[in-house]
């Protein structure tokens, strides 16, 4: 006969402090760590002192009607002036990481863990890669003028990044900057920062708007970019967030608006997947590679060659154990770097008020 009354079945909510768990041995790390500026650039030549300097030469704009390209018979020649070249340069630029662990936390045995002090070196390792490519695009240049360890970080040395070097060696109507004050902030001792003549036909491309983006603006900075002389390769790598990826997939496939146009990725059979993203958009003055970056501003798109744009290294990224000061161990990441804008005219940016 059943005990159809039994509610004292020992059962395991009772036993919550003398049951063996089963967790997982491994620690999962949900944090972004994608870098695709980084993915993309290459690394140039090494830096021999904290300063890394090129040098540009610009041979003028593409003739527009024959005036001086006609000589008589028997012409004598006439030398015309050589034009200077320009000397830019961009500083070095330290960061990184550090931690510490204690004896007790290095041997106890933690959950997914042989060694605290390996771990935490692992994902401060992956940290300031992820550091790197921010500071890429978003260094603002900084003067070294302070002293170790005095508490004050702006006076700490910093380059400029991908968006610092664009707006400072760009020029733009809708841009309220003082021009040759920025451009002299990448200028080298033997440049020239007045070059106003010619200086707006190979600089960055930069427009700032209070309206939100639109295929106008991404197309006027292509044409730009090719008048003058930047589309070498004929492709442009081009940066956003998540918010301006996805208007540029709208502003050109069109989700709404369009009586809902979508595209649909048709293979060798019928295929009811739907693509959204327009990640290639072939222009009348070259191609756009539009890539998302975690790193990029809310209001930004960037346009790049990533041939023209290089990671320069002084000191690779070192892990160095530091002297013990007690029962704890410390470590830290450090890695010393700049980038260098080697053609500003290959590249260009759309900084928008509103990001919708």
């Amino acid at each position: 006969m059943a005990l159809t009354s039994n509610t004292n079945i020992r059962h395991t909510y009772q036993q919550t402090g003398d049951i063996h768990e089963s967790v997982l041995d491994l620690v999962v790390d949900t944090a972004p760590m994608a870098v695709p500026l980084l993915a993309m650039v290459g690394r140039g030549p090494n830096p021999l002192s904290t300063r890394f300097e090129w040098v540009l030469d610009y041979a003028g704009p593409y003739p527009t009607s024959v005036t001086g390209l006609v000589r008589g018979e028997g012409d004598d020649a006439n030398p015309a002036v050589t034009a200077k070249r320009t000397r830019l340069f961009n500083d070095t630029h330290i960061w990184g990481r550090s931690w510490s662990v204690s004896h007790t936390a290095e041997v106890v045995d933690a959950i997914g863990i042989d060694s605290e002090f390996d771990y935490q070196a692992a994902k401060h390792a992956r940290l300031v890669v992820r550091d790197m490519n921010y500071l890429a695009i978003n260094s603002v240049a900084e003067v070294d003028s302070g002293t170790p360890n005095d508490g004050v970080g702006t006076n700490n040395r910093m380059m400029g990044g991908l968006k610092h070097m664009q707006r400072a060696i760009g020029q733009s109507a809708g841009i309220a900057e003082n021009f040759v004050t920025n451009h002299g902030t990448y200028v080298g001792a033997d440049g020239d920062a007045v070059r106003t003549q010619d200086f707006n036909d190979w600089e960055a491309y930069v427009e700032s708007t209070d309206t939100a983006l639109t295929s106008a603006y991404l197309n006027g900075a292509m044409k730009e970019c090719w008048s003058r002389g930047g589309m070498g390769s004929g492709v442009i790598q081009v940066l956003a967030n998540g918010t301006l990826k996805q208007k540029i997939s709208t502003l050109y496939a069109p989700e709404s608006g369009s009586s809902g146009i979508h595209r649909r990725d048709f293979g060798s059979q019928a295929s009811t997947e739907v693509v959204l993203p327009v990640d290639v958009i072939v222009t009348d003055f070259g191609e756009m590679h539009v890539h998302l970056d975690q790193s990029v501003g809310a209001e930004d798109v960037f346009g790049f060659d990533p041939e023209f744009f290089n990671i320069n290294v002084l000191r690779d990224f070192e892990l160095i154990e530091l002297a013990k000061t007690g029962p704890s161990q410390h470590g830290m990441i450090e890695a010393e770097m700049t980038c260098s804008l080697l053609a500003p005219n290959t590249s260009w940016q759309l900084e928008l008020k509103s990001a919708s």
